[in-house]
C-alpha cells in the first residue's frame, strides 16, 4: 500500500502564517535564506536578551541593522535552526569562535532558551544541552551544535522578536568573551520589481 504524505514545507508555513496576519503579498516577495545573529558580552549576567536593542549593536556583534529586533516590510524568517557560539576577542581586537564553543562554559550549557514574537512565547524552556552533539538528534558530527527545530517558527515582518537565554550563575575572568545566538532558515526579502 502506497501512502501519500503531504509535506508542509517551511515556505508553505511562512505563507500560511503571514496570511493570518493579512500579509498576503509575501508570496510575491523574493524567497531567500535568512540568517540573523546577535552577540552579547559574557559579563556575569544570568539572562541574555538576544535581539533586544540589537539596532545599537553593529558588525561584528549583530547583523540586525537599523530594524533591530523586527524584520522590515516584506521580510520574513522561518527559524529552522539555532545555535550558540562563544567568541573571544584577541589582542589585535579580532573576534573568533572558541573550539567546541558552549562546551567550554558549563553555566551556559545548562541554560534554557525562550523565544518570543510580539510578546507571545513560541519556544519555551528549550534546554541548551539539547544542542550538544551527544544529545542533538540532528547533529552530523561530534562537534555539531546546530539544532534543527522540529517545528519551524515564523517571524512575520514588523513584529518584535526576542530570544531570552537563562543560564546558571558563573564567574569568568575574561572580559573578552561574548556569546552569539544565531537563528536561520528560509524566508523572504522585499522584491519591489521582480523575483529570481
Amino acid at each position: 500500500m502506497n501512502r501519500v504524505v503531504n509535506r508542509f514545507t517551511p515556505q508553505d508555513k511562512n505563507l500560511a502564517v503571514n496570511a493570518k496576519f493579512g500579509n498576503t503579498g509575501i508570496k510575491n516577495q523574493q524567497g531567500t535564506s535568512v540568517l540573523k545573529y546577535d552577540t552579547l558580552p559574557i559579563d556575569g549576567r544570568t539572562t541574555f536578551n538576544f535581539f533586544e536593542g540589537a539596532s545599537s549593536r553593529n558588525f561584528p556583534f549583530s547583523n540586525c541593522g537599523s530594524d533591530g529586533n523586527k524584520l522590515g516590510v516584506g521580510n520574513t524568517l522561518v527559524v529552522e535552526r539555532i545555535y550558540l557560539t562563544v567568541l573571544l576577542k584577541n589582542e589585535q581586537g579580532n573576534y573568533f569562535p572558541l573550539d567546541e564553543s558552549i562546551l567550554t562554559l558549563p553555566a551556559i550549557m545548562v541554560g534554557e532558551l525562550n523565544f518570543n514574537i510580539a510578546n507571545s512565547t513560541v519556544l519555551k524552556n528549550f534546554p541548551i544541552l539539547s544542542t550538544v552533539a551527544e544529545f542533538n538528534y540532528s547533529a552530523l558530527s561530534n562537534s555539531d551544535q546546530v539544532y534543527e527545530l522540529s517545528t519551524n517558527i515564523v517571524i512575520p515582518p514588523l513584529l518584535e522578536y526576542i530570544a531570552q537565554l537563562r543560564v546558571a550563575k558563573y564567574t569568568y575572568g575574561n572580559p573578552n568573551l561574548h556569546l552569539r545566538l544565531t537563528i536561520e532558515g528560509s524566508g523572504s526579502i522585499i522584491a519591489p520589481r521582480t523575483t529570481f
